[in-house]
């Protein structure tokens, strides 16, 4: 799958999920948005909703089981999940 097919499927799942939170600040998400840390689009309930449904909508894009949350997103020394940019290019290495 193309990087950029891949970037545009987490962009619209992470608008969507910071679009549920009616207290939260509304961003426009982009490449640039951060998904963790103080500065996060998401609260840790936010990224695991998004997580959840990306991980859904990958699989239904790619025809087979995409899992984001596994052993090797959570040991790597740079979190995946630091922004929107770092999130696609670790899903577009799963699907290669």
């Amino acid at each position: 799958m193309d990087r950029n097919v891949v970037e545009s499927h987490v962009v619209r799942v992470v608008q969507r999920t910071v679009q549920l939170d009616p207290e939260g600040v509304q961003v426009k998400v982009d490449a640039s948005t951060v998904l963790v840390g103080p500065s996060a689009a998401l609260d840790s309930m936010g990224l695991v909703t998004a997580l959840v449904d990306l991980e859904q909508e990958m699989e239904a894009a790619a025809g087979r089981p995409v899992i984001i949350t596994d052993e090797r997103a959570m040991s790597q020394s740079r979190s995946p999940f630091r922004n929107v940019t770092t999130l696609t290019d670790y899903i577009h290495s799963l699907l290669q």
